[in-house]
């Protein structure tokens, strides 16, 4: 009797626990979707949503607690490409110490929104001032992603401009002004 009580409690264990893993990956069924993206995190969650593709689900920008400090991060759906891009950043970042804390960047498989990605730090104490610097060094990888995803669109237009050396400086001018324009109003 006691194995069927306890495979019992162990299913409903199982079910508890799926459903609070759907309720972080799935905002559509969270009551509280309204809520507004927590200030220290939104610029990082901007950019993250103005990219091609980019969809975040969900985010904290990090909270102390006496016995469970909860951590930031962001959990966002991206191609492949772009994840990839955005890890080799980061982690040439962190090799070069330009992090504060330890941010990583890894793969979250969902059973019904497929594959994500959650990008957070690793380090459950820290300082506002320190973790807003790391935030912000993270968002202008966001963006110069973005810039790089731009070029090949005008690399194609200059390989198309064939020997007019005038059309193909038109069009690098105008990738690097775009680039430019885009960094100019994200940190205005």
């Amino acid at each position: 009797m006691s194995g069927n009580s306890n495979t019992t409690w162990t299913e409903t264990l199982r079910s508890l626990v799926s459903d609070l893993v759907l309720d972080v990956l799935r905002p559509d069924r969270r009551p509280w979707t309204e809520k507004p993206v927590e200030p220290r995190i939104a610029p990082l969650v901007s950019a993250l949503n103005a990219m091609p593709g980019v969809m975040t689900i969900a985010s904290c920008q990090g909270h102390f607690a006496l016995f469970e400090p909860r951590m930031a991060y962001v959990y966002f759906q991206a191609p492949t490409d772009f994840a990839l891009a955005l890890f080799m950043q980061v982690d040439r970042a962190d090799d070069e110490g330009r992090f504060n804390y330890w941010w990583q960047i890894k793969p979250v498989s969902h059973r019904r929104r497929g594959l994500g990605w959650r990008l957070g730090m690793e380090q459950r104490f820290f300082t506002i001032s320190r973790q807003k610097q790391d935030l912000s060094l993270l968002q202008s990888m966001v963006e110069e992603i973005a810039c790089l995803n731009v070029r090949p669109s005008h690399e194609r237009k200059v390989a198309a401009c064939g020997n007019d050396d005038e059309c193909a400086e038109e069009c690098r001018m105008h990738t690097v002004a775009r680039c430019e324009d885009r960094a100019g109003s994200e940190h205005a």
